[in-house]
């Protein structure tokens, strides 16, 4: 027996931020009552994500939220034609978007607004993926977190393919994806798609080139993720930390931090990048002079300039407002020890 599935009128949606938020909050628990609890999807978002976000290409998989997190859902096209191109949802309730925008890109939305982002099963489909996730970055607040879930091609239609390597990656990033497009759709067609007529091939290339059409460019499994990110936030000194990861069946999922500008400087000042830590902490300085965690990060900059009357004062004055103050006296007493 099959079940209506009830859709409110697209006008009055659009209309009423209330009652978009209400009936995606009740998809959101239907998706719930179809997840085991202990599935790391559930698992994670209620350890790490609160206040309102946004889920990019949600639609009839969103991920359950806990009571008093909200979110904003982020599609490229409306809930009607999403429905048209995948008819195995029609009896399926179903996200409705409530900002149409290209997820990749997000050029609509203002930089630090959301407490959180999730988009799962979505990097796989793009095409300049280091890119996405810088995007992704810029529209999170500091400390705020980014969820991903990536399909692990060990147990998916990609099993036969080969990984993408970390190069690959890096050469889309600066020099865009135009090259590899064509080797993209031609190595999806023959190896998913089982087109193994290269006449037919190029057919099959020409017609995904012409629609412009959604396949996984990229294909990885947990370890080569993992490898390939923490080496990208390494060489680029990206504003995130990974902060948790997991396998999840047939997926893994990661968990990222925004840093705060602080923690960014604490990064390069570890690299020994001084000039650019500092540069960082007296901007933040300027917002806040009575920041003592700023002032401490400077004083341990002039130390290992060697500028030791200049760590000295940094460090007396903040002494000066808290004269218990565990950090200050540390540096105090490291400066002691470096002078004598």
């Amino acid at each position: 027996m099959t079940n209506y599935v009830y859709v409110p009128n697209k006008q009055i949606m659009q209309n009423s931020v209330e009652l978009r938020d209400d009936y995606n909050k009740f998809v959101r628990e239907v998706k719930r009552s179809q997840h085991a609890i202990q599935d790391m999807r559930i698992v994670l978002s209620e350890k790490y994500l609160n206040g309102r976000g946004i889920e990019i290409g949600a639609f009839h998989a969103p991920v359950p939220l806990k009571e008093g997190c909200s979110a904003d859902y982020v599609d490229k096209v409306d809930i009607d034609t999403l429905k048209r191109w995948m008819p195995e949802t029609k009896e399926q309730y179903c996200i409705y978007p409530t900002v149409i925008e290209d997820g990749e890109k997000l050029s609509s939305l203002p930089s630090n607004s959301y407490d959180f982002l999730i988009a799962n099963h979505m990097l796989e489909h793009t095409e300049n993926v280091f890119r996405t996730i810088e995007n992704h970055i810029r529209v999170v607040k500091e400390n705020g977190y980014i969820f991903y879930a990536l399909p692990d091609k060990r147990y998916t239609f990609d099993k036969d393919r080969e990984l993408t390597p970390y190069e690959h990656l890096k050469f889309e990033y600066y020099n865009g994806p135009e090259k590899h497009r064509i080797e993209h759709y031609k190595e999806f067609g023959r190896i998913v798609s089982k087109v193994t007529d290269e006449a037919l091939l190029e057919l099959y290339v020409k017609n995904h080139l012409d629609e412009n059409r959604d396949i996984h460019f990229h294909v990885w499994q947990y370890n080569t993720f993992l490898d390939q990110i923490l080496k990208w936030i390494d060489e680029t000194n990206l504003n995130i930390e990974l902060v948790e990861h997991s396998q999840n069946g047939i997926e893994f999922i990661m968990i990222f931090r925004k840093l705060s500008q602080i923690d960014i400087a604490e990064v390069l000042i570890e690299k020994g990048k001084l000039d650019e830590a500092k540069k960082i902490l007296q901007n933040e300085l300027k917002k806040n002079n009575e920041n003592l965690e700023i002032q401490n990060d400077l004083a341990v900059i002039s130390i290992m300039e060697q500028k030791f009357i200049e760590a000295e004062e940094i460090i007396k004055s903040v002494l000066n407002k808290d004269s218990t103050n565990e950090i200050a006296l540390n540096n105090l007493k490291f400066l002691n020890e470096v002078l004598h």
